[in-house]
């Protein structure tokens, strides 16, 4: 065997491993998911969930589906924004189409493949640097949680206004303490491995502790791009209020802007496909803290989840009117950026 047959076997060695890790690691999230769901609904009467669901009026459906697509139409204003840390920005109109692929392959189609890495491999594919379209989307990512998490810090008095519960308090006190904490040892990444740069793992997280920093830095990016985040998150928030008040659920607008943000940043931790479980658990114990029953909680968190579905489509639909699709199986996006890299 010469040394190309042997390179070539390592690589799809190597490859093979990861798409098996992959796929384990989807998997642990879909049994994740269906326990958290099974856990939710195994106490409830699901003739009285499907009766709360039934009181929903296609016209509220279509009012919060509305606001969600606008959430996502002016959040891939953001990630353009954001690029140019990095140097050149992809249009508005190319970022947009990209976002939505994103978003089919995080909401509508459970999968191996992440939304991200989607539209990393996507920007990579159209022209752009490795680091800068792989740092972009994780920085839109971040400041996009940051945005939740900075929300949840300034509702906090109208929280205890509402709430007694003294461990609920102090959860969403530790979810705020550990995001300034995550946030903080992000920026510092850049000074504490310089000496490990030698690694390519190391290189991207110290880039993207620098592409942090710069956000930060720079008020002309940081201003608009934590502006359209805002802005975003209150439009999601009101399609869950109009959601719920159409429900019957009995909680007000500042309700919803107290307790969801911090629905929603719990719902992002990756341990669930799309956060379907996580999302359902958290609202439950979110919206009981206000006395609202777990069918109810239950009903809207579906409700918003399906919404969200048929949102994703239509990046589906992007995807796959796409003449240049040339991913031939979706397990190989993460390594298509990798290649390229090389």
């Amino acid at each position: 065997m010469n040394a190309y047959d042997a390179t070539g076997n390592l690589v799809a060695t190597v490859k093979e491993a990861y798409s098996l890790n992959k796929l384990l690691a989807f998997s642990i999230k879909a049994t994740v998911t269906l326990g958290l769901i099974w856990l939710v609904l195994r106490g409830q009467d699901l003739t009285v969930l499907g009766e709360r669901l039934a009181l929903i009026s296609p016209l509220t459906v279509v009012s919060a589906m509305a606001l969600l697509v606008g959430q996502n139409v002016i959040t891939a204003q953001r990630w353009v924004v954001l690029m140019r840390l990095f140097g050149d920005a992809l249009p508005y109109r190319t970022s947009l189409r990209f976002f939505f692929e994103g978003l089919f392959f995080n909401q509508a189609l459970p999968s191996t493949v992440g939304g991200d890495g989607v539209r990393m491999y996507r920007v990579v594919k159209a022209g752009l640097p490795v680091d800068a379209g792989v740092n972009g989307v994780l920085l839109d990512r971040i400041s996009g949680l940051f945005a939740l998490l900075a929300i949840v810090a300034v509702t906090q008095p109208w929280l205890y206004e509402r709430v007694d519960d003294l461990p609920a308090r102090a959860a969403f006190g530790f979810v705020i303490v550990a995001g300034i904490i995550g946030i903080s040892m992000l920026i510092l990444c850049r000074r504490l491995l310089v000496r490990w740069t030698k690694w390519g793992a190391v290189r991207g997280l110290v880039g993207l502790s620098d592409g942090v920093l710069s956000l930060f830095r720079q008020t002309g990016i940081a201003v608009p791009v934590f502006g359209i985040s805002i802005i975003g998150h209150l439009m999601m928030v009101t399609a869950i209020f109009i959601l719920s008040d159409e429900l019957q659920l009995g909680v007000s607008f500042v309700d919803c802007l107290v307790l969801v943000p911090g629905v929603m940043l719990l719902s992002a931790v990756p341990i669930s496909i799309a956060g379907w479980g996580v999302r359902e658990a958290v609202m439950v114990a979110a919206m009981g803290l206000l006395g609202v029953a777990a069918d109810a909680s239950t009903s809207l968190s579906l409700i918003y989840g399906f919404i969200m579905v048929v949102i994703g489509l239509v990046g589906g639909v992007l995807w796959f009117a796409n003449p240049d699709k040339n991913v031939k199986e979706l397990s190989t996006v993460d390594a298509g950026i990798d290649d390229r890299a090389t």
